[in-house]
């Protein structure tokens, strides 16, 4: 290496945002954890059911579709269970709102959830829409591209994949 470019490479360090990058850092060791996590478990339900703080949020959260299946409800974006004629209303409400149904709601919701907990420090009030946004599509490309072989562990890793480009 020449002294012009060890000049500029140690330029490029200092420059560094040393704050980003250990946040980011730690964000990527939770999701490889929660991959894990999700990966070695033999039942996706009983590891939801331990998460006393999503079934507090779940329990506690009322919104405009009642008892209509809805698992996560924020920042423009909704996890259902089943149309209804309150969602189909919401989402002609505005084109920027985007909604998933799914058989797994409950397991996506708490994804979600538990992805919001990890990306506290990389989504702000602003991108947040655009993040939750793509967590939904990501839903919807999995079981459009995995419509005759779906499950619940796919769906969860494949929506975790897709949301590491906000690290």
């Amino acid at each position: 290496m020449n002294k012009f470019r060890i000049k500029k490479w140690k330029s490029n360090i200092k420059e560094m945002d040393f704050e980003n990058f250990n946040t980011s850092f730690l964000a990527l060791f939770e999701l490889l954890n929660l991959e894990t996590l999700i990966k070695d478990s033999k039942n996706i339900n009983s590891l939801i059911n331990n998460d006393a703080k999503y079934l507090k949020k779940t329990a506690n959260e009322s919104s405009d579709f009642g008892s209509e299946g809805v698992t996560w409800y924020g920042a423009d974006t909704i996890v259902a269970k089943e149309h209804s004629r309150n969602l189909q209303e919401w989402l002609s409400k505005n084109p920027t709102h985007k909604a998933v149904v799914t058989e797994y709601a409950f397991e996506l919701g708490w994804l979600i959830h538990t992805l919001k907990e990890i990306y506290i420090n990389k989504v702000d009030y602003v991108t947040k829409y655009f993040f939750y946004a793509d967590l939904i599509e990501a839903a919807k490309k999995y079981h459009k591209s995995n419509d005759a072989d779906h499950s619940p562990k796919g769906l969860l890793l494949y929506v975790i994949n897709e949301s590491k480009k906000y690290l």
